[in-house]
């Protein structure tokens, strides 16, 4: 008698055993030979793509197997949009990331596909739409003094203005 536990190839699927056993109620993720597969029902679904929780992360998944090698932008089944590195829903990250040639903002690892107003980037300010980049507005933050005639005479003598810069 053999005992099998883990993912099984048999008849040209893969099986999730445990003690022998088919885990026809296990839907996750499985490890074998130091590799992530999902596991529905027990059987290794290969037309299987999406994000899936492990261990208290949630990693993405294509042909049902971990996809350790991808790193970017990635929608899910659920519609929303995941920064991902390394196969890894980044949950800490926070900013821009680039897709097919646009930026996006990211808030924890999601695409902030709501937010509409300004973001500082590495440095820079940039206008973020339904959580998109604008990139018709190239826009900065620039404290400047004005001490014309008009602000002495009110008693402004210092002020800061919001500029856009449409190009």
């Amino acid at each position: 008698v053999v005992d099998l536990s883990g993912l099984v190839l048999f008849d040209n699927t893969w099986y999730f055993l445990a003690n022998g056993q088919l885990q026809n109620t296990y839907t996750g993720l499985a490890l074998y030979d130091g590799e992530g597969f999902y596991v529905r029902n027990g059987i290794l679904p290969l037309d299987y793509n999406g994000i899936q929780d492990y261990d208290g992360s949630k990693f993405l998944v294509a042909a049902g197997r971990v996809l350790y090698t991808y790193s970017g932008l990635f929608e899910n089944t659920d519609g929303n949009w995941y920064y991902i590195a390394n196969g890894q829903v980044q949950t800490q990250y926070t900013g821009l990331a680039e897709y097919d040639g646009a930026w996006f903002y990211v808030i924890e690892g999601k695409l902030a596909k709501n937010y509409t107003g300004e973001v500082s980037y590495n440095g820079t300010q940039f206008y973020v739409e339904k959580g998109m980049v604008n990139e018709n507005y190239r826009w900065k933050i620039a404290y400047r003094n004005i001490v014309d005639d008009w602000h002495k005479k009110y008693g402004k003598d210092a002020s800061y203005e919001l500029i856009y810069l449409n190009n």
